[in-house]
Parts: structure tokens; sequence; C-alpha cells
């Protein structure tokens, strides 16, 4: 029986981590687009020595941006970051979470920052204000010794 209402609990807190992480794999897609965006510019206006154009290197470094974000969305797997990691299997070793004022073009799409902590490592998930109350119902359900702050 506990095992299921820790299935039952962690299925619902998934929701919104995943939200959170999709946060990073989308800005990798838009600025992999906008370097596509931008090379397709260059070719059809350029031609065939695009390589040789000063706008290239802002292809580049979308592409790098891109790849930035990329990587930042894969080290944040469920079986990589210690902290989703213990969610998934030792949820008490989760102690804190605490969402963060939101700056700048966060603060103007209503979107919050939320730190998740265990005792040695921290994740910050971006989401979006109105599911900040699912978010700690979930935390507070899946997680037994959890401090939840500015919620």
């Amino acid at each position: 029986m506990l095992w299921r209402m820790h299935t039952e609990s962690f299925g619902e807190l998934r929701a919104f981590i995943d939200l959170g992480r999709y946060s990073y794999r989308n800005r990798a897609i838009g600025a992999y687009l906008s370097a596509l965006l931008v090379l397709t510019v260059l070719v059809a206006i350029i031609g065939a020595r695009f390589y040789e154009a000063g706008p290239i290197v802002l292809v580049v470094i979308l592409g790098l941006v891109g790849a930035g974000f990329h990587a930042w969305y894969w080290r944040l797997g469920w079986s990589r970051h210690p902290v989703l990691v213990a969610l998934a299997h030792d949820p008490s070793k989760v102690v804190a979470a605490e969402v963060l004022g939101a700056q700048g073009r966060a603060a103007l799409l209503e979107e919050r920052q939320v730190e998740i902590r265990t005792e040695h490592a921290s994740i910050m998930l971006t989401l979006h204000r109105d599911m900040l109350g699912g978010l700690s119902a979930a935390l507070a359900s899946h997680c037994p010794s959890i401090r939840l702050i500015g919620f």
C-alpha cells in the first residue's frame, strides 16, 4: 500500500517537474530554429558563398546557445541529476523547496524559479505562477521531510 501511495504521488509530482525541465528543452529548440532561420536567409540572399558572410557568426552563436541548453536539459535527466534521483527513489532526502522572485522577462511572463534541494544538491526549475500551488501540494504529499518556502 505504501509503495502504491509513493507511486501515485510521484506521478503527480513528475508532471510538474517535467514542465520545469521542458523549459530548457524549449529554449534549445528555439535557439536551433533561430540559427536555421538565419542560415536560410543567408543562403537565400548570398547564395553558395554564405559561409563567408558576417552573419554566419550569429548562426554559430545561436547553435552554441542551443547546444548549451540542450546539454543542460540532458543533465536534468531523471537518472542523472541527484535531486531528481532522490525524488524518484528516496523522497526523504529532499529537504526544501523555495520559490524565488522573478526578474526581467520571467516576471512579465508570470514565471517563477523554484529551487528544490537535498543536503548536497539543488535543482532550479522555471514554472508558471499558477502551477505553484499544485507543485507544493505534490511535494508535500511525496516528500515527508520537506520544508516549503514562499509557496
